[in-house]
């Protein structure tokens, strides 16, 4: 039903009327209040008449309204002998039925959304967890014969948060080259894709990345019905590591990297 309960006019709701009802009768109303339109929240003492049923046999409850937004709606319907005006008098009669207020919680839609920002957050603190290993690696690389080359990896694995748990795999593919026995340039292309798990709905999140000293990620996120949103978004970070590997031991049989 049609309702305004911030301005309680007569003339701005639906109304229903009921001459014969079975004993024992009951109804569920959702409402479509003029508020959800300007986006207000309407607040205080407010009662708006509905129905008027006057065979007095039928009882009605509110019923939540999901139209597509970010938020449902239930409305609290009562009985006119339960409602009050601020000054604490009766307003109706037993064969009135009021709206007097509107809760609104969020949906099964909108929470995925506010999901996502948290998944896709630790997609990409994954892509500079691999940068950095890739440079913390580099030790490993021999000083004549790794003088420049290819390589690869691949990673999987699985994240969760509050609301979500995601399967990730990360390809990556990369050239590097060494001039001199203390220094090595390159850069790397990064593939990345995860499923997120948001319990009401599921998505899928894509990574792209390019790094050269400067890291460029762009992650585009779909989220699978009932709606669906494309969005990307970029981060730029630069990041600057240092470190020495001390061998100890008379036969170097043991180091330390700090």
């Amino acid at each position: 039903m049609k309702s305004n309960l911030e301005t309680q006019a007569a003339d701005q709701s639906d109304k229903v009327t009921i001459t014969v009802a079975a004993a024992g009768s009951s109804g569920k109303i959702q409402v479509s209040d003029a508020s959800f339109a300007r986006g207000s929240e309407v607040t205080g003492t407010r009662h708006q008449l509905l129905v008027t049923d006057a065979s007095e046999n039928a009882a009605f409850v509110g019923e939540k309204l999901d139209t597509g937004g970010l938020w449902d709606v239930t409305p609290t319907i009562e009985n006119g002998l339960n409602v009050y005006d601020e000054a604490g008098n009766v307003v109706g009669t037993k064969d009135e039925w009021y709206l007097t207020k509107l809760t609104k919680t969020v949906n099964d839609d909108t929470r995925p959304l506010l999901y996502s920002g948290d998944s896709t957050y630790a997609m990409y603190r994954r892509s500079i967890d691999t940068l950095r290993q890739r440079r913390g690696n580099l030790r490993q690389r021999g000083k004549t014969e790794d003088d420049s080359g290819i390589w690869v990896r691949n990673r999987g694995g699985q994240m969760e948060g509050d609301g979500w748990d995601s399967r990730y795999n990360i390809f990556q593919l990369g050239y590097e080259y060494s001039d001199t026995a203390g220094s090595v340039y390159g850069f790397f292309g990064e593939r990345g894709i995860a499923s997120p798990d948001y319990e009401i709905e599921s998505g899928k999140e894509h990574t792209l990345i390019q790094i050269l000293w400067l890291k460029l990620v762009v992650m585009i996120q779909r989220l699978i019905y009932p709606d669906k949103a494309n969005y990307r978004t970029g981060e730029q970070s630069l990041s600057i590591e240092h470190g020495r590997t001390l061998y100890r031991g008379k036969d170097r049989s043991f180091f330390i990297e700090p």
